[in-house]
């Protein structure tokens, strides 16, 4: 027997059942009955030594035997209800999937079980929402401290608003109310949920990390962890009770070689071992933030638009202001002496750290300084006349206050560069604006600033999201390595000794090399 057929999945689902023997299951089948029947009747073939064939046609190409299949099944889908004959009943539940242009039926498909997942998400959202409509009713509608609860001003502006009676766009509008008060407590019920549920911040590329199998099972729970605030550092050893101090063990070994006092000690919170101002870790971490800034400014070199004549310096590795200046791109806005004098007034308004009071400082120190100061990168158009210093902030990013507080610290940090080169920008009609890139560790990338940058660095709109996601990728394969390199000196694992605190231990585990990889 010759069988034409124009469906290439049916043909896909009868082949791998071809020679499976007993491993074979039609459990979660959406067609189970008639596969059931069509096999049963290819068995019995088999066992009468017929051969049976199937061949791929392609639909309304002109074959006579598909016209005619076609034909006579499009007359019987015509024909009233009461004319059509079944010979059996089906025993398959169908569900209805609500669509914006109207329902759709469906046997148990990938598709019912994914709507039911959206569905439920939906409702665990709505009753988070609710919650924060809750808690804004009590923080904010009515006076806390009163006897007689009154309306406060923001109360009755809601109340004369409205707005209240829209269940789906009230208690969003209530979160992020109050997430911008910052009352010191959790808008929902845990700040984990406050994380999960921020909205325009990269939160699905944490989401795809989690459910990727191809990540070892020990990083995506070391990420939950993070996030639920239950990671197993000192602070919160000591907060359940395991360890007398929450003091950074890792800075106390650092500072027991270097002979210095080991009795005020940072708590080794998550945040402080993910930081340069842990002594143990401030290796891996600045290594890390180099590889985040690193993937990124390649990205956007490799990705900027074909009309752009930007071009991005210091790709490869950080360089001083100094080292810039020397190069033709920077040199061409204006020389260092020029910069240098417009900058001057603002450096020399920063006192230098470990001098002491009463030493002489000379105009030559705060210019030394100036000129050590490193950038992580910058672009320039010289016909274009536009400048555009690059500084990328990897911090914590619990609280909805993270990229506030970066893109600030990156401002104060170059101040006094900012100020020399907007005055040169500003006397030649050159742009000169500061393009600062926070990433979370947990993957977050705020979408409006993000796209902003990307905008004034001339990369087309639609390579925008690829680049994002790839930052994001990078943010929690940092993260975890940094987690790893302290598991590593704490509990005295891997291999490697580097460093002028002694032991900078390399984290064990398997390597990501990209695309799902690991070795």
């Amino acid at each position: 027997v010759l069988i034409l057929c124009d469906n290439e999945s049916v043909l896909k689902v009868i082949r791998k059942w071809v020679g499976q023997g007993g491993r074979a299951t039609m459990a979660g089948a959406p067609d189970a009955d008639i596969l059931r029947e069509i096999l049963e009747l290819l068995r019995a073939r088999i066992n009468a030594g017929r051969a049976t064939f199937f061949f791929k046609v392609k639909s309304h190409r002109g074959e006579a035997l598909n016209e005619r299949a076609d034909t006579l099944a499009e007359r019987g889908r015509e024909k009233p209800d009461e004319e059509k004959e079944w010979n059996q009943r089906t025993d398959r539940m169908t569900f209805a999937i609500g669509h914006d242009d109207g329902q759709k039926w469906s046997v148990w498909t990938d598709s019912v079980r994914n709507t039911f997942r959206k569905q439920a998400g939906k409702a665990k959202l709505q009753k988070v929402y609710e919650t924060a409509e809750k808690n804004w009713a009590a923080r904010v509608w009515f006076h806390q401290n009163q006897r007689w609860l009154q309306a406060t001003h923001e109360g009755r502006t809601a109340a004369r608003a409205g707005k209240f009676k829209d269940e789906q766009e009230w208690g969003k509008e209530c979160f992020e109310d109050l997430e911008g008060r910052n009352m010191g407590k959790s808008v929902t019920n845990t700040w984990c949920t406050d994380f999960l549920i921020r909205d325009r911040v990269g939160r699905e590329e944490m989401g795809r990390w989690l459910r990727n199998k191809a990540v070892p099972w020990k990083r995506r729970r070391r990420l939950i962890q993070v996030v639920t605030g239950t990671f197993p550092c000192g602070n919160w050893l000591h907060k359940i009770g395991r360890r007398e101090s929450a003091g950074c063990a890792l800075c106390k070994i650092a500072l027991g070689r270097r002979g210095m006092s080991t009795q005020a000690l940072p708590p080794e919170s998550i945040g402080h071992i993910q930081s340069a101002g842990c002594l143990g870790q401030s290796e891996v971490v600045t290594a890390a933030h180099n590889r985040c800034i690193k993937d990124l400014l390649r990205d956007i070199q490799a990705h900027k638009g074909k009309k752009s004549k930007l071009v991005m310096i210091s790709i490869e590795a950080e360089q001083t202001i100094g080292t810039l200046w020397d190069q033709d791109e920077c040199s061409a806005f204006c020389t260092k002496e020029e910069l240098w004098e417009e900058s001057k007034l603002a450096e020399m308004a920063i006192p230098l750290r470990d001098r002491d009071e009463s030493a002489l400082v000379s105009e030559q120190d705060f210019e030394e300084r100036f000129w050590r100061r490193r950038l992580d990168g910058i672009a320039m158009d010289r016909s274009g006349k536009k400048c555009f210093p690059i500084e990328f902030k990897r911090t914590q990013d619990g609280r909805h206050t993270y990229q506030e507080r970066a893109t600030e610290r990156a401002e104060e940090q170059y101040r006094s560069l900012l100020v020399g080169l907007k005055a040169i920008g500003d006397r030649k009609g050159w742009q000169v604006q500061q393009l600062v890139f926070v990433g979370g560790t947990c993957g977050s990338v705020e979408e409006s600033t993000y796209n902003d940058n990307m905008k004034l660095l001339e990369v087309p709109e639609g390579k925008w999201g690829g680049i994002r996601k790839r930052m994001a990728r990078r943010l929690l394969e940092e993260q975890d390595k940094v987690l790893r390199s302290y598991f590593a000196q704490k509990y005295d694992q891997g291999a490697g000794r580097g460093g002028d605190e002694g032991r900078t231990m390399k984290p064990r585990g398997q390597e990501h090399l990209g695309h799902d990889v690991y070795a």
